[in-house]
């Protein structure tokens, strides 16, 4: 029996996805500002308490150094800083970039520093990446080379590493594979989940801990007419045709609130920890 390569199942499986959304990246996606304005919006409303957990399971404390990769509007980086870490966030979105820095305030260059650069990007000496105590990376496991990237993180890592990432069929997913026959004729390939993750880590070696960690969410709109024009590049929809698909789909799904109209995200998600450089021979 041949053994499976799980790194380059991975990969495989990234690239494939690429193909399907139009080569379309993370960096790309969250470049839009109207997309990163409203998911700030909905991690603001829906994702604070949600936060604060899973930086408790972390075990970060005051005067630790932590890294952060793909931050995002600093969902972890800015708490972190706060609750007095030294906080390194690397994101390369600007419209996430500029949230972050406002949201930082008076902590940027004092206990916040940003890298405007994807992971891939990054060489950990000219960037001047330290020794760190907690490498974090949330939903943002966009990486082809998902082996490489995971062996720079434990480089520049002198304790734990913790990484987020979805289980199973998260809400997206599930919209994608029912929209994309109707808007594409085909079906939608996605990202490979935590299952592969696990397994291309259990390849490397890595002797870690995983648990559950739901992850809900929300995304917001003024305007219910507002909703196709906002998911119209995740779906590649550019036709009045395959928009008013869009339309009819999410209309059917957006629930009024006070806030605006409200489409639900959820996931199960996995939490996976380990201390950097316990490798288990093989």
């Amino acid at each position: 029996m041949t053994d499976i390569d799980w790194c380059a199942t991975w990969e495989k499986q990234m690239q494939e996805n690429l193909a399907c959304e139009d080569h379309t990246d993370c960096a790309a996606f969250w470049s839009r500002e109207d997309i990163a304005r409203a998911y700030a919006f909905g991690v603001q409303a829906t994702q604070k308490q949600g936060a604060e957990k899973t930086i408790a399971l972390l075990g970060a404390k005051s005067g630790h150094c932590i890294l952060d990769i793909g931050a995002g509007p600093g969902t972890f980086a800015v708490p972190l800083a706060r609750m007095g870490c030294f906080v390194t966030a690397v994101e390369p979105a600007p419209p996430m970039v500029d949230r972050l820095k406002k949201s930082g305030g008076k902590l940027l260059s004092k206990r916040l520093f940003v890298v405007e650069k994807k992971w891939e990007d990054i060489d950990p000496s000219k960037d001047s990446l330290v020794a760190y105590d907690h490498v974090i990376c949330s939903f943002a496991l966009g990486m082809t080379d998902i082996c490489s990237a995971i062996s720079k993180m434990e480089d520049v890592c002198a304790g734990q590493v913790a990484l987020i990432w979805f289980y199973g069929e998260p809400s997206w997913n599930r919209h994608s594979r029912l929209l994309y026959p109707m808007l594409h004729n085909r079906a939608h390939v996605p990202m490979p989940d935590a299952r592969i993750l696990e397994k291309a880590l259990k390849q490397l070696g890595v002797s870690f801990q995983s648990r559950c960690l739901p992850y809900r969410g929300a995304t917001f709109f003024k305007q219910p007419d507002h909703i196709a024009e906002f998911y119209s590049p995740r779906y590649n929809a550019k036709t009045k045709e395959q928009k008013k698909v869009l339309e009819d789909y999410f209309g059917r799904l957006a629930k009024k609130t006070p806030c605006g109209f409200r489409i639900s995200i959820s996931s199960d998600a996995r939490l996976i920890t380990w201390k950097a450089g316990a490798r288990v021979k093989s």
